[in-house]
């Protein structure tokens, strides 16, 4: 879009350039195109119709300096906003990387028992009913109650971190999607 801008407005300053020469030849002309009387009459506006023709042709040198100004600044300025765009990728990185080790060593410690919760309900006949269900697929459930009077059901159930987390990927897939997993003290 920006080298779009570009053209146009070069494309403009060309025009103006020459819409101003054209207009200055047409002025000249007009003051020597009296009855032309004479050959050199003639001479005159032949010569001077065509050194306006080669004006117009070479305009490009009239408005380049600008147009060199304008396309460096743009550049900087994309340079300028393409460095701030890194530098915030940078930071989320760090930030990302700081919660991932924040969640291993939180999770590394081997005395959590790592629950994998295929559903959580208010109402423990619903969590009675879900627990049921995953015992008819073959799969070891119980409920867990938590201290806000939510019912955890829970499919699998370990005291290690990658096999919980094993479990987790294989329930996702087979059973439900936003299973997640629950990490007890």
């Amino acid at each position: 879009m920006i080298f779009l801008d570009l053209f146009l407005k070069k494309t403009f300053i060309l025009l103006n350039c020459k819409r101003y020469l054209f207009t200055l030849v047409i002025n000249k002309t007009l003051q020597f195109v009296k009855p032309v009387q004479n050959l050199t009459n003639m001479k005159r506006i032949i010569i001077l119709s065509l050194s306006a023709i080669i004006l117009m042709t070479g305009c490009k040198f009239f408005g380049k300096k600008d147009t060199d100004k304008k396309l460096s600044s743009i550049e900087q300025q994309r340079i300028d906003d393409s460095i701030k765009f890194v530098n915030q990728l940078n930071q989320l990185k760090d930030d990302s990387q700081k919660r991932i080790d924040s969640v291993n060593s939180a999770c590394a410690n081997p005395s959590y028992t790592y629950y994998v919760i295929t559903g959580s309900f208010k109402n423990p006949a619903n969590a009675e009913n879900f627990s049921s269900q995953m015992i008819s697929l073959g799969y070891k459930s119980h409920i867990i109650t938590i201290s806000n009077g939510f019912h955890l059901v829970s499919a699998s159930s370990g005291n290690d971190q990658a096999q919980a987390f094993q479990a987790l990927a294989n329930l996702r897939q087979a059973v439900n999607q936003e299973a997640w997993l629950f990490v007890n003290k």
